[in-house]
């Protein structure tokens, strides 16, 4: 089923095509073709997005035709099914708004056309990846590990449970390793010139000479002092800035889900009769691991003979204590893998199989032969080699866990109910907030001030406060119905002061604005003293004095933060003294003097960091350039009827 079957350099020499084709046939367990349906999600979400099998069959209607390879609009939408499910599964089961259907189906067709291209590409370039690369990758594989060694039951345990085919999974490492292998091939050879190297060590590894000062806006605000004028006359162009916004106080009850699913008592009587129940209905009781001999005879293989003779033949045999592993090297009919694996086909719980042969496998006892069954396959006989009794958890194992799912679901009832009866008594027209505290069976609280824009605690959530500030709910008489905080949390208020819209009176606003007066000054004071002195630095009229400090190093240089850092190393060296704002309240007067390029950088880490990054930016970007050349000169055609609802 592999699409490679040809040697490659470096494979062994004595090991040939065949013998790796029998390998990876040997690894499937008998894994047969019965297994037909492709769902690509198995161990993460690159697999969600690979197709495959997809690109293999071309109908005669497409969504997308890349080069001569078409994609139907079945196959985007299969794969826009599993995105969506993986998406569901990431974010628990609630997809986020972002994620509309053109959304999805845009990821899903844009990753296709790459994957497509990027396959082809490899194609074109008689790339090979080799059977035993395949063996290596599922043998590594940690999900098909069982105490760190690889497991077939394990590996059929994943493929039976997802209903994968075994060639659908080694057609999906194939094509991942082809692809890696395409990178690499243009990835590695990525190159350098001396010149390149060169000219970026220079630039990354410079060292700067530079004498620096800063000017903080504290030095600034002595002695200054705002008239009564000034004030009055800021207060007065300034009005709607010094308004007191309007508030509410509110009296609200607050209703947790936790907090009631917490205080619900259960007795013991209830928890060993749920215990009971569960019980009697398999909850508690590991299912049953039955190890099956199998044969499958393949349709494939029956020529002109009559299979349901030749099944029933083998059915007798069977029967006839002929064992399994005597017949299956008696037919030809039988296929490969039953053959391989002398009619062994290993350990399953029934809920791993297909429905055709958990029916057939539930009616035999140890040692009895089933009937021959069919599937599109062929037919099957089955029998049970043995089965391994599933264990009983006892009620003390279960007892914790039993009794919190118990006040989980009991609590859980309550709180609807409380939602279901305050609704309706609130709209019943009963305005009495302690009748709803006893109901609730909780303490009336109180807030603080509230406005339609700030709150505190749960009063922080904006769905919250513009609830509350409905007019209807202004009225102290009214009572709000539940309003949720989330899922868990909900919380019924009633206002017991509601202050509209003030003018702040000059008395009041005088502190703020005396405050916002000297920091405007004190800024302007910092600017002005910061361009005099670099004007006059960069005239000649001043020498910088020993209040300036000196700075000699690279951008790797911790003697100064990284603010300072960043100005240093990303300023024109060639315009004298420069002034920077650090922040609103500093600045930086600097001259960078010298400009020292190294001979040869230390070969430290920042070196083969630097060195391993310029490397992969290099080999990232022919990568990308090989893959929009190769796009360029493709033929890609999207219908617009995939975007269709």
């Amino acid at each position: 089923c592999l699409p490679v079957t040809q040697e490659v350099e470096g494979s062994s020499p004595f090991v040939s095509v065949n013998e790796w084709n029998f390998m990876l046939t040997r690894i499937r367990e008998n894994l047969s073709t019965w297994v037909i349906t492709v769902l690509v999600i198995l161990i993460a979400i690159p697999l969600v997005f690979m197709g495959l099998g997809d690109y293999q069959s071309a109908g005669t209607q497409y969504a997308i035709k890349i080069n001569d390879q078409t994609i139907s609009n079945s196959q985007i939408d299969q794969e826009v099914f599993q995105y969506r499910q993986a998406l569901q599964k990431n974010f628990g089961g609630q997809i986020p708004p972002v994620y509309t259907d053109n959304f999805i189906k845009e990821l899903t067709v844009n990753y296709i056309v790459r994957t497509t291209l990027l396959d082809q590409m490899s194609r074109d370039m008689g790339l090979a990846f080799h059977n035993k690369s395949i063996i290596e990758e599922i043998y590594n594989t940690s999900a098909f590990k069982d105490q760190g060694e690889f497991s077939a039951d394990l590996y059929k345990s994943q493929l039976f449970r997802l209903n994968m085919a075994p060639e659908v999974y080694e057609s999906y490492v194939y094509q991942k390793g082809i692809t890696n292998q395409l990178r690499q091939s243009i990835t590695e050879t990525s190159i350098l010139t001396n010149y390149e190297k060169n000219s970026l060590i220079k630039n990354r590894f410079q060292e700067r000479v530079i004498n620096y000062k800063i000017l903080d806006v504290e030095n600034y605000r002595k002695g200054i002092e705002p008239t009564t004028s000034q004030i009055s006359e800021a207060y007065e162009e300034n009005k709607d800035l010094f308004l007191e916004p309007a508030y509410s106080r509110y009296r609200y009850l607050d209703i947790n889900r936790k907090n009631i699913i917490n205080s619900t008592l259960v007795d013991e009587k209830s928890i060993y009769e749920a215990y009971q129940m569960n019980l009697d209905d398999g909850l508690y009781t590991k299912p049953n691991k039955y190890e099956i001999m199998h044969i499958l005879i393949d349709n494939n293989k029956s020529g002109n003979s009559n299979i349901s003779e030749l099944a029933d033949k083998i059915y007798s045999d069977l029967n006839n204590n002929i064992s399994f592993k005597d017949v299956v090297s008696r037919y030809d009919v039988i296929s490969s893998e039953s053959r391989d694996n002398q009619g062994y086909m290993g350990k399953f719980i029934l809920e791993d199989l297909p429905k055709s042969f958990s029916s057939a496998i539930l009616t035999l006892k140890p040692g009895e032969i089933s009937k021959p069954f069919i599937s599109k396959s062929g037919i099957h006989i089955v029998s049970v080699k043995s089965i391994q009794k599933g264990e009983t958890e006892d009620f003390n194992t279960v007892k914790l866990n039993l009794e919190r799912e118990i006040k989980q679901d009991l609590g859980s009832k309550k709180y609807y109910k409380l939602i279901d009866e305050i609704t309706d008594a609130i709209y019943s027209g009963n305005n009495d907030l302690s009748y709803y505290s006893q109901l609730l069976q909780t303490d009336v609280k109180e807030s603080q001030k509230i406005s339609i824009n700030q709150g505190q605690g749960i009063f922080s959530y904006p769905h919250v406060r513009e609830e509350l500030f409905k007019e209807i709910y202004s009225d102290q008489k009214n009572i709000t119905p539940p309003i949720f905080i989330d899922d868990d949390r909900f919380i019924v208020a009633q206002t017991s002061e509601s202050i509209s819209e003030q003018q702040l009176p000059l008395e009041e606003a005088e502190p703020l604005i005396r405050e916002i007066l000297i920091n405007r000054i004190s800024n302007e004071k910092l600017l002005l003293s910061a361009e005099e002195s670099r004007d006059n630095l960069n005239a000649g009229i001043k020498n910088p004095d020993n209040t300036f400090s000196a700075f000699i190093g690279t951008s790797d240089s911790d003697q100064i933060n990284d603010d300072l850092k960043k100005v240093f190393f990303n300023s024109n060296p060639t315009i004298g003294y420069q002034i920077t704002n650090l922040s609103k309240d500093k600045i930086v007067l600097f001259n960078i003097e010298t400009i020292n390029f190294p001979i040869k950088p230390k070969n430290d880490d920042n070196y083969k960091d630097f060195m391993s990054f310029t490397k992969n930016t290099a080999s990232e970007s022919d990568f990308d350039r090989f893959y929009n050349m190769f796009k360029d000169h493709s033929e890609v055609e999207v219908s617009e009827s995939i975007y269709e609802n």
